[in-house]
């Protein structure tokens, strides 16, 4: 029986330092060429390696020695075959050589060896993930999803399949220009789905939602105790889209002091949190969107000159629905599969007489309208027909008269202030006067009178 070996016996120490070394080499190998290599290495400083052999593999050769005793680990697929100039006898004047350390080795080489395989294969995936990128994403363009973007028509052939994949190209700044449910951030994102900067994230925020004393914070941020109720520190939409794309929607609506900053934001690449004083380096692709007419905004002072001409590099115009009747039909069929399908019920068929309706109407609210109204039927629907509401396309009631109101309105202030007049004896003024009745300040009583062409008694 072989005597157990001392723990302080400096054997002991190198044998520790060797699986050590074995354990660190898989750190650094990602292929079964370094990693044999690496073994090599690390066997070769603690013994007399010669040489190590992997099934077909090359010989990795360390030294040129007589071969006097081998060490064979099996792996999965092969034998990884360790030769030294040493027998037995002589190893284990070196470390404690015997069947534990030997396990030991083993052990660690065949997961060494099981780790670079698995990276292999996960490289392999990833290479044909990147390879089909391209093709999966034509697919999904295709594809009847929420994300599509129906385009029969001429205009929205041309904007789809001509004008967003060259400017997608190029990063540049955008300014997407149409009325409300247009879709422009359908085509924002295509923008970005179709840019260098895909794999990063896309961030949209409607900056007319915002309240102007939350605007700088959800934009750019603000720093722990930087106001009342600020705990932690919060990421702006600058900085959560850095490295992609950053939607600026309804940028119109922003007020004078978000617009200077946004502005400087665009020309410097950089931000300054609300409370903070460090600045932020940030690197994003700009797509506004907005429905106003900016020119004319610009010309009276609504919305500054610079930032315009900073927004409108690449101007994109969206045309709505009444423009693309071609598109009509698809949309409602697309939305009708759409909504169907997230309620978990069966898609009703469109007839040929409700699309007639749906391509005579003139869609105000465009896209959005149209979604709306084909949801809203749906839920209505309870046969294999969806069908439309009746009111649907008739003109809005008529209002009354407003000449009429305005003509009773009169008559009845001057039989009020006729009334409060007798009440009071003619006093106007006064804690008990009629200005102090009707709850008026008595210059615009006198006022009233005098346009009514009232007297006191």
């Amino acid at each position: 029986m072989r005597s157990r070996v001392p723990f302080d016996d400096p054997r002991v120490a190198r044998a520790f330092s060797l699986l050590a070394a074995l354990a660190s080499v898989t750190e650094r190998a990602h292929t079964e060429a370094t990693l044999a290599s690496g073994i090599a290495a690390a066997l070769a400083a603690a013994l007399p390696l010669v040489h190590l052999a992997r099934g077909d593999a090359p010989r990795v050769v360390v030294r040129d020695a007589p071969m006097r005793a081998t060490f064979t680990i099996p792996l999965e697929d092969t034998t990884l075959v360790c030769a030294f100039a040493a027998d037995d006898a002589e190893l284990d004047a070196l470390v404690p050589w015997g069947e534990p350390l030997r396990d030991a080795i083993t052990r660690v080489v065949r997961a060494s060896f099981a780790q670079v395989h698995a990276l292999a294969r996960v490289a392999a995936v990833s290479r044909r993930a990147l390879g089909d990128s391209a093709r999966l994403r034509d697919e999904l363009d295709r594809a009847a999803s929420p994300d599509s973007i129906v385009a029969t028509s001429p205009a929205m052939r041309r904007l789809v399949h001509e004008i967003v994949p060259l400017v997608a190209a190029q990063d540049v700044t955008v300014l997407l220009r149409g009325e409300s449910g247009t879709g422009k951030e359908v085509i924002a994102r295509r923008l970005h789905a179709r840019s260098s900067r895909a794999r990063r994230p896309f961030v949209a925020i409607n900056c007319g939602a915002l309240p102007e004393t939350l605007a700088e914070s959800a934009l750019f941020g603000h720093e722990r105790g930087a106001f009342t109720g600020a705990v932690r520190r919060h990421l702006g939409v600058f900085e959560r889209a850095h490295g992609g794309t950053l939607l600026l929607d309804e940028i119109g609506e922003l007020g004078a002091a978000m617009q200077a900053r946004i502005l400087r934001a665009l020309q410097e690449g950089e931000l300054e949190r609300v409370g903070g004083s460090a600045t932020v380096r940030v690197d994003v692709r700009i797509v506004a969107a907005t429905h106003r007419p900016l020119e004319e905004m610009v010309e009276s002072g609504r919305f500054r000159q610079d930032l315009f001409y900073r927004l409108d590099v690449v101007p994109i115009e969206l045309p709505p629905l009444r423009d693309r009747i071609e598109d009509v039909e698809p949309l409602a069929r697309a939305a009708l599969l759409r909504i169907a399908t997230r309620m978990g019920r069966a898609v009703p068929a469109l007839d040929a007489h409700d699309v007639a309706r749906l391509e005579a109407w003139h869609w105000p609210g465009n896209v959005r309208e149209l979604e709306n109204l084909i949801e809203r039927a749906l839920v209505l629907t309870r046969g294999d027909v969806i069908e439309l509401p009746a009111t649907f396309g008739a003109p809005p009631p008529r209002r009354a008269a407003r000449s009429t109101m305005i003509e009773r309105f009169d008559d009845a202030q001057r039989r009020l202030i006729t009334e409060a007049l007798e009440a009071c004896g003619g006093r106007v003024y006064g804690p008990t006067g009629a200005a102090a009745r009707l709850g008026l300040a008595p210059t615009t009583l006198q006022s009233k009178m005098e346009k009514l062409g009232l007297r006191r008694r």
